[in-house]
């Protein structure tokens, strides 16, 4: 077993025994990875970790995140979440984006969720990848 699978399974055995996790989003997050493992050949294990981490931090520090399959007011709680806590424009888009796959995974007709669907994959139009030469 890789490391990253090792990381996988002991990410999924804290899911299982978490006292900060509710029912509702444990079983959302297992069956989250579980469909990762069906998709192989569309995420690596690494993506599987870092897909299943980020999610895992919003259902540990949020709640909500099987709720917000269905209802925009969840899904709103965790954007909101997500842009108080990082402001690193990587960290934000990751977490973001991890909620925009997790509602594709999640959803029985493997489309996002309209509650999820209005949720930006993108970077802010501020945002300017290019160093500052000042601060190098």
């Amino acid at each position: 077993m890789s490391d990253t699978r090792a990381k996988v399974e002991s990410l999924r055995e804290r899911i299982q025994d978490s006292n900060e996790i509710s029912g509702e989003d444990r079983e959302a997050l297992l069956q989250f990875s579980d469909t990762i493992y069906l998709l192989k050949s569309e995420y690596t294990d690494y993506r599987h970790d870092k897909l299943l981490r980020h999610c895992t931090r919003i259902a540990e520090q949020v709640g909500g995140l099987a709720d917000s399959l269905e209802d925009r007011g969840a899904t709103e709680d965790i954007v909101r979440w997500i842009n108080q806590t990082y402001t690193n424009e990587y960290t934000n888009h990751d977490y973001r984006t991890a909620l925009r796959v997790f509602g594709r995974r999640v959803s029985e007709d493997s489309e996002i969720p309209d509650s999820i669907e209005w949720v930006p994959s993108g970077t802010s139009s501020s945002h300017d990848p290019v160093p500052n030469p000042r601060r190098c």
